[in-house]
């Protein structure tokens, strides 16, 4: 905290209220310079007075001397909590940011608030930046980048069809081999390389498609080139592969 004078020349550190000793002190000059505890009453310029000696406003002495009479403490009075210092979003909202995250760590504060007013219509108030306060006070989340899961791959499991994949293809010859995939594409929106997760904890996010799609590609390519693709407005679905794979049944070898 940054020190300050006022205008009596005592520094102070500014947002730091006066101490218990000072007060203590205060307290005691008042009493001998002969205010009385039970009257209350005081002798006129005793608070000019003290305020001078001390280097303090004299509205301070006389809230310490109020307080000291009327509830018998020099300590600071409390602050008391008002609507305005209302937290914004209860523990059940907490925990529901901390699932979906924990699920979807890509997802961004504004999405998270969509999902908010879905369940809880009352946070219609709760702003980003109280989303993100959230994640990182509460929840102790931090922003990295996200990892793609791959131990998986190397399971016995897998390897075991890898090789039996590998197997049959030996069986084939190479211009018989053909390959065939669909692909969603966002247009607009990139996909997502960072995200939140607790501290300490890598950022992991499963996917098996990119929802929302608003383009699909499906192709089929073999040795030398594409022999075969074509494109579909939104995601894909089983009738619109099938109706692909039969074009491609007809496409001849290039």
């Amino acid at each position: 905290m940054a020190t300050k004078k006022n205008s009596y020349g005592r520094e102070y550190l500014a947002g730091k209220a006066t101490g218990r000793d000072m007060r203590s002190l205060i307290v005691q000059e008042m009493i001998e310079a002969g205010a009385n505890l039970k009257t209350r009453e005081v002798p006129r310029g005793v608070f000019t007075k003290i305020a001078d000696k001390f280097k303090i406003n004299r509205q301070s002495v006389t809230n310490f001397w109020k307080r000291y009479v009327s509830e018998g403490s020099i300590s600071q009075k409390k602050k008391e909590k008002t609507m305005l210092g209302r937290r914004k979003l209860n523990e059940p909202d907490v925990r529901l940011i901390e699932f979906i995250k924990k699920e979807n760590p890509s997802i961004t504060a504004r999405e998270l608030k969509d999902k908010l007013l879905r369940y809880s219509p009352a946070n219609a108030n709760v702003d980003v930046s109280t989303i993100y306060r959230t994640m990182s006070r509460d929840l102790d989340f931090t922003f990295k980048r996200l990892h793609r899961p791959s131990g998986d791959r190397f399971t016995p499991r897998n390897m075991r069809y890898t090789q039996a994949y590998l197997d049959f293809c030996q069986t084939k010859r190479q211009h018989q081999i053909k390959f065939m995939d669909e692909s969603g594409f966002k247009l607009v929106t990139a996909n997502r390389n960072y995200g939140h997760s607790q501290k300490g904890e890598q950022c992991i996010e499963i996917g098996r498609f990119i929802p929302g799609a608003n383009l699909t590609l499906n192709f089929l390519i073999g040795l030398d080139c594409v022999l075969h693709y074509n494109f579909v407005d939104g995601p894909s679905n089983s009738e619109r592969y099938l109706n692909f794979w039969h074009e491609a049944s007809l496409t001849q070898d290039c």
